[in-house]
């Protein structure tokens, strides 16, 4: 049996789309109990965590096959379905939580270094134990010493172990294949879906001040200003605005926690045409909004930019104050493909017609750099 973990909601695209294009059947298990880090490392413990809502559990049931989908709610039931997996394929989070069987092939799906800055503390177990696994970054920056610099990885800690051990190693991307499916449905047929006008140039909208440390802008009212000042830019030159946020419970509690202005939309209200906040279907709605749209408005530093915008090819504005230098000095956390973007000027704080050409030109540049997107070669990789 080959399964596929999901444990977080921003990865129901990558489930779906693996259970669909995949050439050997997939059963997806929706992780969702609590559980602690087996491994008791002297750094803050990890865990597993109930992260679905009911719709989005709703959605994954009408999605997958009723015989290829569990929703797992124990860590007994884990176990039991990992006792008839042969090649178990995850983002990374579950190995990290729990200990791996030498019994079973693991192909983790890192894509970024999201889960693989926790799995580095792991990799003297996976090789001292002889663990059969492997590690599929989207692209080769992803270990580039000049691009990412030990990004998110912990004081002391680089990825010296992982490039002795290149053979654990694969460049290759999958969800870049999303583009051809969308190239199917068309772009009429997706504002159809949603009600959007055909005759309208779209700008979506990505409503969320990144946190401390994170940020573009110095306050929550510096960033509202921004917004409010540049949706009003945005509606003087024609642009029909969609509007989406993150929405899961775990989102609105921290929205609540840090009094973000994410839980607040009464004040733009007006200058919002449509707010889209769900990401249910095939492909994703976040992916059919990118695809239709004619520019991204980035508010504030975002992975929406560097991965699902960079896959569709969506021109990304993002209103920072200064210039270049500026915000890649003054911002203490910019993950390298967004820096990239910027410095490439695939990023830009000014709407013009020779920066959106600029990015159009550039994006397949970034692309290859990031994302070697290959359906035939992710399949080898994954099973071999």
């Amino acid at each position: 049996m080959i399964t596929f973990a999901l444990y977080d909601s921003k990865d129901i695209q990558l489930a779906k789309i693996i259970y669909k294009l995949s050439p050997q059947r997939v059963k997806i298990l929706a992780l969702d109990f609590y559980k602690k880090d087996q491994y008791k490392y002297k750094y803050k413990r990890k865990y597993l965590k109930k992260e679905f809502s009911n719709e989005q559990i709703v959605d994954l049931q009408n999605y997958f096959s009723k015989n290829d989908f569990y929703h797992v709610k124990s860590y007994i039931a884990y176990k039991w379905i990992m006792l008839r997996t042969k090649v178990h394929l995850t983002r990374g989070l579950d190995l990290y939580v729990i200990k791996p069987s030498k019994r079973i092939k693991y192909r983790i799906i890192c894509i970024n270094r999201i889960f693989y800055t926790r799995l580095n503390l792991c990799l003297p177990y996976f090789l001292k134990k002889k663990i059969n696994f492997k590690i599929m970054f989207s692209g080769r920056n992803w270990l580039n010493p000049q691009m990412v610099n030990n990004w998110e990885l912990m004081d002391g800690i680089d990825d010296s172990l992982l490039i002795q051990n290149m053979d654990k190693v694969n460049y290759v991307d999958i969800l870049g294949c999303t583009r051809e499916i969308l190239d199917d449905i068309g772009i009429n047929n997706i504002k159809e879906e949603f009600g959007i006008p055909k005759n309208k140039k779209i700008a979506l909208f990505s409503f969320r001040k990144a946190g401390n440390g994170f940020s573009f802008f110095k306050s929550d009212s510096e960033y509202m200003d921004s917004v409010r000042s540049n949706l009003e830019l945005l509606k003087t030159n024609g642009y029909f605005i969609i509007c989406r946020r993150r929405v899961d419970p775990k989102d609105i509690d921290f929205y609540k926690v840090k009094k973000s202005p994410n839980i607040d939309t009464s004040k733009i209200k007006h200058l919002i045409d449509l707010e889209i906040n769900h990401n249910e279907g095939f492909p994703s709605a976040i992916y059919k909004l990118l695809y239709i749209s004619e520019l991204l408005y980035l508010s504030d530093q975002s992975g929406i930019a560097s991965v699902e915008a960079a896959l569709m090819k969506c021109p990304v504005y993002c209103p920072f104050p200064g210039s270049k230098k500026n915000i890649i000095n003054n911002t203490d956390y910019i993950s390298p493909p967004i820096k990239d973007m910027i410095n490439k000027n695939l990023i830009f704080n000014k709407i013009s017609t020779e920066n959106i050409k600029g990015y159009k030109d550039t994006i397949d540049i970034f692309l290859d750099n990031w994302f070697e997107t290959n359906k035939e070669r992710f399949w080898k990789e994954l099973y071999s």
